[in-house]
């Protein structure tokens, strides 16, 4: 039975199936996450089951009223289609031998939602209209996701390669605690700009076209060779490993990676490199379904259609890009400490070719 705490400090609690002292302690621990001006939009699942509804504002006109029922169902039904998407999705990404998915964004041109793993069959649902602050809002979530699972004794996880890329993280208890710790009422507060120490950028160069271990897949349409030339210099072994070009239909373009670069072979313990490039051909041509289902489960949220789409693992990340001209992009990275790095290649390709077919 849903039941509804209405307004708290300026947020909006629920619990649609049923309040517990222990769903109110984690509201409480999730409460500092929200933000109006950022992740005004929080849903924590068990499964496919909505346990806590979140919001940073009232509802606006034409939503319902905080106190009905219906207040927060708009996020909830869109993180429960999300789910059962992600269900289908796992039996082709367990094949890629690189762990669970932990982490999925899905950016449209007015708003983003992102889907975090807090642990086994628990996730949060976040939504932002600020597409603009994207990577902000997105490193905040998981800070926040990691709190909340060190306050039920799981290790934090590298989402995004964020912790990676900083010593600090963005939510920090009350000064004088130590790091990790929590106070009595388990609040958290946001750092000062001063107070978040970056780790030193690291210098990545583009795979030059000959390098050794490039690894060509060309098919004989006119733009074939121009694009594979801007995927080829998009690649960089700390980054992007693989990409490929996709048309409207899922059918595959032209491909290039670095695969077969010997500084890699770690990550081929176990798989070999074909059947690698083989199911990330395989995923690429399911991706047009996948964000077909994508963009009607978000109609409720906004008129735009899915642009770009994150799918991190415990190793690694793949990525889709939408181009103009109904073609897409598909990224891979294999080293879960590149994420961020790969993310932002991938963008920038994305951006050059949109450039060139818009």
């Amino acid at each position: 039975m849903s039941q509804v705490e209405g307004e708290t400090g300026g947020t909006f609690v629920r619990f649609p199936d049923g309040a517990s002292p222990q769903l109110r302690e984690l509201a409480t621990r999730l409460e500092p996450g929200l933000d109006p001006d950022g992740l005004a939009d929080m849903v924590l699942y068990d499964h496919d089951v909505a346990k806590i509804a979140l919001a940073a504002r009232a509802p606006a006109e034409g939503e319902p009223d905080a106190d009905e029922p219906e207040f927060g169902t708009w996020h909830e039904r869109t993180g429960r289609q999300l789910y059962y998407l992600l269900c289908e999705l796992e039996p082709e990404l367990a094949e890629l031998r690189s762990g669970a998915l932990i982490r999925t964004v899905v950016q449209m041109p007015d708003r983003a939602v992102f889907y975090y793993l807090i642990e086994s069959g628990t996730h949060l649902y976040g939504s932002t209209s600020r597409t603009d602050r994207l990577e902000e809002v997105d490193r905040q979530v998981a800070d926040l996701v990691n709190r909340v699972r060190r306050s039920v004794k799981y290790s934090p996880l590298n989402y995004g390669a964020y912790s990676s890329t900083r010593r600090d993280a963005a939510w920090i208890v009350d000064a004088g605690e130590e790091e990790g710790s929590e106070d009595e009422s388990g609040s958290f507060r946001r750092l000062r700009a001063e107070e978040v120490v970056e780790a030193p950028a690291t210098r990545v160069q583009s795979a030059p076209v000959d390098a050794a271990g490039l690894f060509w897949s060309l098919d004989d349409g006119p733009e074939s060779s121009r694009r594979s030339g801007a995927m080829a210099a998009a690649l960089a072994i700390v980054g992007l490993h693989y990409v490929a070009l996709h048309r409207p239909d899922g059918r595959p373009g032209p491909s290039v990676d670095l695969l077969d670069h010997a500084d890699l072979d770690p990550f081929f313990t176990i798989t070999d490199r074909e059947r690698r490039r083989a199911r990330y051909r395989r995923i690429g041509e399911l991706l047009p379904g996948v964000v077909e289902q994508m963009n009607r489960s978000l109609l409720a949220l906004t008129d735009g259609e899915l642009v770009r789409l994150v799918l991190d693992v415990e190793q690694g990340a793949l990525y889709f890009h939408a181009l103009p001209d109904g073609c897409y992009l598909v990224g891979v990275t294999l080293d879960q400490e590149q994420v961020a790095e790969a993310d932002a290649r991938m963008a920038r390709l994305g951006d050059a070719l949109s450039t060139e077919t818009g």
